[in-house]
């Protein structure tokens, strides 16, 4: 609504929100870096005899095997970040505990997903 005037607990919680995300924006920045900006002294494959792995193959693997995680990741944490910002005084302490909630619940689930799988496989 136009006109509206911000209450200070949605401003912290905004802000908490804020503070979640930039947390994830770092390392997802790095990923892109690492895959895609970074040069690298390649392994020549001419001598290959079919199938070679270089260094921007595994980089580009990693960010695509760990960005299901972190965006899995940053969900939880922009929702843990809302109900914290509600009753934190301190916006950036929100949300630095609302990212490391969501880190610890996405990776407490993925820990259940496997050794629920593992369990089946013996």
């Amino acid at each position: 609504m136009a006109g509206s005037v911000e209450t200070p607990e949605e401003h912290r919680r905004r802000r908490a929100v804020l503070t979640a995300v930039v947390w994830y924006a770092v390392p997802a920045a790095a990923l892109v870096l690492n895959a895609y900006v970074v040069p690298r002294e390649d392994t020549s494959c001419d001598d290959a005899s079919g199938w070679c792995f270089t260094a921007r193959d595994a980089a580009g693997i990693l960010m695509m095997v760990s960005a299901p995680f972190l965006i899995v990741s940053l969900v939880v944490a922009v929702v843990v970040a809302g109900r914290l910002g509600r009753s934190f005084t301190s916006p950036i302490a929100a949300g630095t505990l609302a990212a490391l909630a969501g880190l610890s619940i996405t990776a407490a689930g993925a820990l259940v997903l496997y050794w629920g799988h593992a369990v089946e496989l013996y």
